[in-house]
């Protein structure tokens, strides 16, 4: 009975988690949504990755730009709820298709000071790279028909990137960069879950019934924390005034942990002044057991950011030598091809979830992100005016997650986007920039499909044997309700700044 009760509180550990973290798969498409800001360009919106970028062109540079990308879709959920789903005890039915409605903002300020040299440049930027804002709650839907509630209520994540960078000119053909990042991050949500109504255990309610609304445990997350990493970058001219290629390197965020960012938080009253632990701020973890009063307690919540790797060049074509300002400039001074690789390798697949055992039982749990090394490709075309420069490119990226842990909370597949962007020059000294573009997510048919509450029972079935099939899956966290369904989102996205030369 002991080493059984021993077994069923280590595969415990996978079932209570929360709906999968969302900022690895939100990482951004491009920094900034911006396409002249490549790899390989000397712009300051690529400072972030590539911090050999702001050497390439000589002076001192103001940027601030801003831009939001919209989440429109929605998610059919292809079983049917069980009885017992909703408050009055309904169900049986169909779940009403759950709306994805919602904006994530993005912002990037940046400076760049050549000391008045020709050969040190230091930058100083300030990003949003991970922004979102999941959140299910749109139409008044109640939370008792929520589809998604056992995976996402709300998700709302952000990290906010600080870069001190430098940029050398080693040799005319030749720059080198290197940056220090620091980045906060913060997440808040909300999601549900359930146990055994037979009270067996603490893995699950297996075989049923699952879903019930009067056997709800509401959990929310309120946690934050700072890490530390480094990009470095080069950019080689190849040709002279003709090829650019650009190659660099942003390690993910450390602390005292490794490349682990752990979130926490804790109210700022101890549970002994009113029983819960919630009289105070309400940072940590509050957990409400069906009508009972909320509980609340210190939570933490690991992060891990992937290593991101990039290589780009740009090839120009001059097509007319400088004119003047009285020429007609209606004629492209040049084009260039331009294309950029992208590799990102998650440091870690999955991620934990604590909270004071008084709170939870059992109080460490298994987040199941299932992350993946993923590829981005794009291909574009520029043309150079007198006074406006157009871009236009097409990427794709494969999954950063795997297609059976997709979830309402953790929306990825393959991605396709097309963008456009402008740079005009209003003054000598001052452009505008303006990017729009629209990026269309293919799911897979098995989206996520490896969420299954059966399995706490064949676990349960295998004697609680931690190294059969259905126990390691319990451990990974996927002992709860389906994700399984159909998914459809489109993102449009815009951005609009300036730039100023000081």
């Amino acid at each position: 009975m002991l080493r059984r009760a021993v077994m069923a509180f280590g595969v415990a550990l996978g079932v209570w988690q929360p709906a999968t973290a969302v900022a690895y798969p939100y990482l951004a498409l491009r920094p900034a949504d911006f396409v002249l800001a490549g790899p390989a360009d000397g712009h300051l919106s690529s400072l972030s990755y590539n911090p050999a970028s702001i050497r390439v062109l000589s002076g001192s540079e103001v940027l601030v730009q801003g831009g939001v990308s919209g989440f429109l879709g929605q998610y059919q959920r292809t079983s049917a709820l069980p009885i017992g789903y909703s408050q009055q005890g309904g169900g049986g039915g169909m779940a009403a298709p759950a709306t994805i409605r919602w904006a994530n903002p993005q912002t990037m300020a940046a400076l760049a000071w050549d000391l008045r040299s020709d050969s040190v440049t230091l930058g100083l930027a300030f990003s949003t790279p991970v922004m979102d804002f999941t959140d299910y709650r749109t139409d008044n839907q109640s939370l008792d028909t929520l589809s998604t509630r056992y995976h996402s209520v709300y998700d709302h994540s952000y990290s906010l990137w600080g870069t001190i960078a430098v940029g050398l000119k080693l040799k005319n053909w030749f720059l080198l960069g290197g940056g220090f990042n620091f980045g906060y991050t913060h997440n808040d949500s909300q999601f549900l879950r359930d146990g055994d109504t037979a009270h067996r255990d603490t893995i699950g309610c297996g075989g049923g019934p699952c879903e019930q609304w009067s056997n709800r445990s509401a959990i929310q997350v309120n946690v934050g924390a700072l890490g530390y990493g480094f990009s470095a970058g080069a950019i080689i001219e190849a040709l002279s005034d003709r090829l650019w290629i650009g190659l660099s390197y942003t390690s993910p965020l450390f602390t005292n942990q490794g490349d682990i960012v752990a979130l926490e938080g804790q109210p700022s009253e101890l549970r002994w002044n009113d029983g819960t632990g919630c009289s105070g701020t309400q940072v940590g973890a509050q957990i409400t057991v069906q009508d009972s009063t909320p509980r609340c307690g210190a939570a933490r919540l690991t992060y891990s950011y992937p290593h991101v790797v990039y290589l780009g060049g740009r090839l120009r074509f001059p097509i007319a030598p400088a004119v003047e300002k009285s020429a007609n400039s209606r004629r492209p001074r040049a084009l260039e091809l331009t294309s950029w690789l992208r590799l990102t390798i998650p440091g870690h697949p999955d991620q934990e979830f604590q909270v004071e055992r008084w709170l939870l039982e059992p109080s460490l749990y298994t987040r199941p992100l299932s992350a993946i090394p993923a590829f981005a490709v794009t291909l574009g075309l520029r043309q150079y005016f007198q006074q406006v420069t157009l871009g236009e490119e097409l990427l794709y990226e494969t999954p950063r997650i795997d297609a059976g842990t997709v979830s309402p909370a953790n929306l990825d597949g393959h991605k396709i986007d097309f963008s456009l962007s402008m740079r005009a020059a209003l003054h000598k000294r001052l452009s505008l920039l303006l990017s729009v573009g629209a990026t269309w997510m293919v799911f897979s048919p098995n989206a996520g499909q490896s969420f299954r509450p059966e399995l706490a029972e064949e676990c349960r079935q295998d004697g609680y044997d931690v190294t059969s099939p259905a126990c390691q899956k319990v451990q990974h966290g996927l002992a709860i309700p389906t994700a399984a369904g159909q998914y459809t989102l489109g993102i449009p996205h815009g951005s609009a700044g300036l730039e100023i030369n000081l």
